[in-house]
């Protein structure tokens, strides 16, 4: 039976605690004190400065993790309506330049827009 140690989760305020000491570090080897303390590898500190660049660590953040699973997924479909919002503004386009087009076919050949839309 092998005992693995459990993982360790961090709080987003203990988080944002770290980085803001961090940031504050003018001399050297000031951040690799405060690394050894708090028992930390560079690496994490860098996914949370990612996290935090990319706007998903904020102070006022929720503290449980079905909210934040929820503003993830909140996220995820809004960036999905954007583009599909940007597909359909291009089809409307092409549609307003096709139709652009064909008045400008009519105009050319003198065929009244009207008789067209009587005759249907």
């Amino acid at each position: 039976m092998s005992s693995k140690t459990a993982r360790r989760r961090f709080s987003q305020p203990y988080k944002i605690r770290i980085l803001d000491q961090l940031d504050k570090c003018t001399k050297k080897g000031e951040k690799s004190i405060i690394l050894r303390r708090e028992g930390l590898y560079a690496r994490t500190v860098l996914s949370w400065r990612r996290q935090r660049k990319a706007g998903n660590l904020t102070s006022e953040a929720a503290e449980s993790p079905k909210a934040n699973s929820g503003n993830a997924q909140m996220r995820k479909r809004l960036n999905e309506l954007e583009l599909e919002n940007e597909k359909l503004k291009k089809k409307l386009d092409m549609a307003n330049k096709i139709i652009d087009f064909q008045k400008k076919i009519a105009e050319i050949m003198e065929i009244p827009l009207g008789e067209i839309d009587a005759k249907n």
